[in-house]
């Protein structure tokens, strides 16, 4: 028999000899935490021009792929995991880092054209839905290789794209404009989502 013990906020499953079983991180006492699933870097071009291998720093040499120009895109594809709860939006969340040093206040912005389609029931080439995202520059963190997370929300309801478990989400995504803010490195992007009960 398990027991389920809650200390702290984390709930650890202990099985008949005390060994741990699992381990999950709460938001609140009852309600599990969102879920991140990395998505990996490939280069996947539409139409455009593809952004092109870039890197900052030594040891490490942190590397990505450089937008600094409205015309690179850049495509993700992610399929919507079953334990996702169905009632919440998903996010792609882009973490970029100036390539440059910038000014507090600027924007870093990006958009992207999405399709969720379903198996044997829709077609890649359905209507698009469009969104776009902004995030500030802060004047404590405006220098080169400052890192920041822009985050792209899809909403579950859509009109024309409804989020449904099993699903794949194909999103291609660009700057919207490279004046505010000119190079971002994306060094790494995550779909996150809240998982269901």
């Amino acid at each position: 028999m398990k027991r389920i013990i809650a200390i702290i906020g984390i709930v650890i499953l202990l099985g008949a000899s005390g060994a741990w079983a699992k381990t999950r991180y709460l938001t609140n006492v009852g309600d599990l935490a969102p879920h991140s699933i990395g998505i990996p870097l490939t280069e996947v071009a539409k139409g455009g021009t593809a952004p092109t291998k870039a890197s900052l720093g030594t040891t490490p040499t942190v590397q990505g792929l450089l937008f600094d120009a409205t015309d690179e895109l850049y495509q993700i594809q992610f399929q919507v995991p079953d334990c996702w709860n169905e009632v919440s939006d998903i996010t792609f969340d882009l973490y970029v880092v100036l390539y440059q040093a910038e000014t507090a206040g600027d924007s870093i912005a990006f958009t992207a054209d999405y399709v969720s389609v379903t198996a044997e029931a829709d077609a890649v080439t359905k209507t698009s839905t469009n969104i776009t995202t902004t995030e500030l520059v802060v004047a404590s963190c405006a220098g080169e290789g400052c890192l920041y997370k822009v985050v792209l929300t899809l909403d579950y309801d859509d009109t024309d794209n409804p989020l449904a478990k099993e699903d794949v989400v194909v999103a291609e995504i660009h700057r919207t404009n490279v004046t505010n803010v000119g190079g971002v490195l994306l060094i790494a992007v995550d779909a996150h989502f809240d998982p269901k009960l």
